[in-house]
């Protein structure tokens, strides 16, 4: 839930060495509000379009005088419809957390968050009657094509950690993050298979889902700031452990079809006696270490991780067991150099190795999508002005990368390898004391460079080789309208394949 983060932190380049499960491009990680020593008392009520409607609250501060102790507690309700018919949402989020100080080298935060969902899933719209041509003319784009009686899916997520901070002494610092989550999904939809030869009679089919999955990660590193002889070092060390458990179970129906230009529904479902299921655990530990080491005007970033990823997965229903282990050693290098004007040249080499969890639709487990980036950039940061531009160019190419099932909706299958090359540029500034403006620019030629399948070559789907964007905002800084701010910007998403096959944008 968006209104429970207090920030979202972008790792632009890469970052996997250092957390692991992730892509060698970048990591995106989502902050949950934390207690603040400075007291705040939010209530809010929000209203909007297709009856959307909401109310939150957002509480905060120091417990205690001498701020030792610090509280933020957080809490919403909304819900309301999203332009398609039949589809309105529902959500409850209720979050807290605590902050302890018992020194002043010590710090621990514990936070838990609960939230539940409660809507339907919409597969889109045929490409004959929206992108493409069909002479029954154009399918609105509010169009439901499920059965409103059967389609509702239904989550609830519960999370629990805690971040610990210890300076052991001024060059040392000693951390520990840890969580457990526990996630519930059950889903029934009606997915859509393809248009009859009259081009508005779609056939359907449904499915019954239940997922459960139980997860528990820990952390814990040790930062270290050192000098051998001029060489300035940033050494990171640590050792991360992560568990879980997936159990899933299905079945499937048949149903009929629908007209998607004079819809009936009431359709009644079908559903097959044969069930599909799988219980998997899964457990993966990483050892890393990094050392950023600097000399004059010279940055080289050297790092290294080894993963040890093994998983058990249970056929609940045929009784077959696989089992699956997989170790890989990732490295990154980077080497930059800093200018007096504030331009800093840079090249970096990374790899990647990400266990999946999960299961295709015949059963087998997922294997591990690995990477490989190499990027050559330069970031400008002037000391006299508030500027920030930075341009890179990279090649970037990842094994084993999930993608959507086309023939069987709600599954995904993995991909061989796909290469991705392009071009990235962005610019962020204060034009002035009241204006602020930020630009950005990204081309990517990606294209499936293995496959065993006849998508050899094409590019992959809905992956846009052009995205721009332009955003500016205004604040008033004086007089009887001080503290008032308005902005607006514009953005574009070049045309992106439509299948596989590449056969419409």
């Amino acid at each position: 839930e968006p209104y429970g983060l207090e920030r979202v932190e972008v790792m632009r380049g890469p970052a996997s060495v250092l957390y692991g499960q992730g892509q060698p491009s970048g990591v995106i990680a989502l902050v949950t509000k934390r207690p603040s020593e400075k007291p705040m008392h939010e209530v809010q009520l929000q209203g909007g379009s297709f009856e959307q409607r909401s109310g939150a609250f957002d509480f905060g501060g120091p417990m205690t005088e001498d701020k030792t102790l610090l509280y933020r507690f957080t809490g919403l309700l909304r819900e309301g419809g999203n332009g398609i018919d039949f589809s309105s949402d529902k959500r409850a989020f209720l979050s807290g957390a605590l902050t302890w100080r018992p020194t002043s080298e010590t710090e621990i935060t514990a936070y838990s968050l609960h939230q539940r969902n409660q809507g339907r899933w919409n597969f889109g719209l045929p490409a004959r009657g929206t992108v493409l041509p069909n002479p029954n003319g154009r399918i609105p784009v509010t169009r439901f094509i499920g059965e409103p009686d059967i389609d509702l899916t239904e989550t609830e997520l519960t999370v629990a950690g805690y971040n610990l901070q210890h300076h052991a002494t001024d060059s040392l610092t000693l951390r520990q993050n840890l969580q457990y989550s526990h996630e519930n999904w059950n889903r029934r939809f009606v997915a859509p298979l393809s248009l009859r030869p009259d081009l508005r009679t779609l056939d359907r089919r449904t499915t019954n889902q239940n997922y459960t999955t139980d997860t528990f990660a820990i952390d814990n590193h040790a930062e270290l700031k050192a000098a051998t002889g001029p060489l300035q070092h940033t050494v990171l060390f640590g050792v991360d452990y992560r568990w879980s458990a997936n159990d899933w179970i299905l079945n499937n129906g048949t149903l009929g079809p629908i007209d998607v230009f004079a819809p009936v529904y009431g359709s009644l479902a079908n559903w097959s006696t044969a069930l599909m299921g799988s219980r998997q655990n899964q457990n993966f530990t990483g050892v890393y270490v990094q050392d950023q080491i600097k000399l004059d005007r010279w940055i080289l970033t050297l790092g290294g991780r080894h993963d040890w990823a093994d998983a058990s997965t249970v056929d609940t229903i045929g009784g077959s067991v696989t089992n699956q282990n997989d170790r890989a050693f990732t490295k990154r290098a980077g080497l930059g150099y800093e200018f007096d004007s504030g331009v800093v040249p840079y090249v970096s080499y990374a790899e990647s190795f990400t266990p999946l969890s999960g299961r295709t639709f015949d059963g087998s487990p997922f294997r591990p999508t690995t990477g490989v980036q190499q990027e050559v950039g330069v970031k400008y940061q002037p000391r006299d002005m508030n500027l920030r531009i930075t341009t890179a160019i990279y090649d970037l190419r990842q094994q084993n990368v999930m993608t959507n099932d086309p023939d069987h909706p709600g599954f995904s299958i993995q991909t061989g390898e796909i290469a991705s090359r392009g071009f990235e540029f962005e610019a962020v500034a204060s034009l002035t004391s009241n204006l602020n403006l930020t630009a950005a620019y990204a081309y990517n030629d990606a294209r499936v460079t293995r496959s065993t399948t006849a998508n050899l070559g094409r590019r992959p789907v809905t992956t846009p080789p052009h995205l721009a964007s332009v955003w500016a905002d205004y604040t008033i800084r004086e007089g009887a309208l001080s503290g008032l701010g308005f902005g607006g910007g514009i953005r574009y998403v070049s045309a992106s394949a439509g299948d596989t096959l590449n056969t419409f944008d």
